[in-house]
């Protein structure tokens, strides 16, 4: 018995019908990457992309473009904004936040082609999962969180 169905079939039952015939629509997981990032980061959310590009800054003043660097002074460098996430002063720990959120980002400030942002994005979250950073995040999330203040 043959459970297949044709088209003819299906507008003849009402599946289809004239008027939805000519809308375009591509159903998949993921859109385009300029397209999921728009819907990632909102405009309101603007200038927490200069905020995290000025903490980056500050945190390494003068000391070349991110990606222009070897790995290992990467590496150094994410190590140190690690060790500032455990500071006890809460500006230095939010300048590392707002830092290592600039390097996930893709260093977008240093990239004119959105291929090389997207590239450096990938690159630097693989050298962050490396380097600790998701549990260093986690801990610094539980400890802002203060659960005794609950």
């Amino acid at each position: 018995m043959d459970d297949s169905v044709d088209d003819g079939e299906k507008r003849d039952e009402g599946g289809f019908d004239d008027q939805n015939a000519d809308i375009d629509f591509l159903y998949s997981d993921a859109d385009e990457y300029g397209v999921e990032i728009a819907e990632l980061y909102s405009y309101s959310e603007e200038k927490e992309f200069i905020m995290n590009f000025q903490a980056f800054e500050k945190t390494f003043p003068g000391s070349g473009k991110w990606i222009d660097t070897d790995d290992k002074t990467r590496r150094g460098r994410v190590y140190r904004l690690l060790d500032m996430l455990e500071s006890a002063d809460k500006s230095n720990r939010q300048d590392a936040a707002r830092s290592l959120l600039y390097l996930l980002q893709g260093v977008f400030k240093e990239c004119e082609l959105e291929e090389d942002q997207i590239t450096w994005a990938r690159r630097n979250v693989y050298l962050c999962i490396e380097c600790g950073v998701l549990a260093a995040a986690i801990s610094l999330l539980l400890f802002e969180i203060r659960y005794e203040d609950w």
